[in-house]
């Protein structure tokens, strides 16, 4: 495992090792994938201060990683964070968790560059699926360009909370007029908003399943949230559904996110 310091005079070697240290690692560590993220934290850092140890990072990819798409150093930059989670954690099977692991460390990295804070950052809030959470919350990409992302993270990095909630939309949102159950509204059939779009990933069986129904029949759907793509969209996908017995329970209408 690469000390701080180590990732501070050669990230690349240093992420090399962090590699092969989650490889070698056979069960879940606490302790040791902090100290992978710490290392990935600094490194992100130091690409920042060293353009020539990312395009010799870059290399090292494009050379070892047996894929058929090369990484450009220079157009790539941006996506750096995502890249070196790819890096450490997997480039395939474990594409969810490393975007994840990228989402936080830039997260953090907005207010402190410093990798004790980030320690306890996952330490406080219960580990780094639960931060995870607390920044897709906090900065909420899904559906905005990179322009008014980029405006978000500033804002946030300057600590004015009235520009992020205007940029990310939190007061007035798409669910903010949804029934709570204290109250029956009636659906004239008539709205002022566009209509939004909620996609869920099925398999072919599960759709002609679905599409076999006839009018009026309804569904209770098992769906998982499965992770969030690179640009900002979640992820969903039918785990099962049954028919639907009338009255449904209120509390199954609820969306937790």
């Amino acid at each position: 495992m690469p000390t701080i310091e180590h990732v501070k005079n050669d990230p690349v070697g240093a992420l090399i090792l962090c590699k092969d240290t989650y490889v070698a690692i056979e069960r879940a560590d606490r302790e040791a994938d902090i100290r992978l993220f710490q290392a990935c934290f600094v490194a992100m850092d130091e690409f920042d201060r060293q353009p020539t140890a990312w395009r010799k990072f870059v290399k090292h990819i494009n050379e070892t990683s047996g894929k058929k798409r090369k990484i450009k150093p220079d157009k790539s930059f941006d996506r750096k964070n995502t890249i070196i989670a790819q890096f450490v954690f997997g480039f395939k099977k474990s594409y969810d968790r490393s975007y994840k692991v990228a989402r936080v460390l830039d997260f953090v990295r907005l207010t402190s560059t410093d990798p004790q804070v980030l320690r306890s950052k996952i330490k406080e809030a219960g580990g780094i699926e639960k931060l995870y959470n607390e920044a897709v919350r906090t900065l909420p990409y899904l559906g905005k360009d990179r322009d008014i992302k980029q405006k978000m993270r500033m804002a946030y990095a300057a600590g004015n909370r009235v520009a992020l909630a205007e940029l990310a939309g939190t007061k007035s949102t798409v669910f903010d007029g949804l029934n709570d159950g204290t109250s029956v509204q009636e659906d004239t059939g008539e709205s002022d908003c566009p209509p939004e779009e909620f996609v869920v990933e099925v398999t072919r069986k599960q759709f002609f399943k679905l599409i076999s129904k006839g009018r009026g029949k309804r569904q209770r759907l098992i769906i998982e949230a499965v992770g969030e793509r690179e640009d900002g969209w979640k992820r969903f996908k039918l785990i099962s559904s049954e028919p639907a017995e009338l009255p449904l329970d209120p509390e199954d209408n609820e969306i937790s996110f």
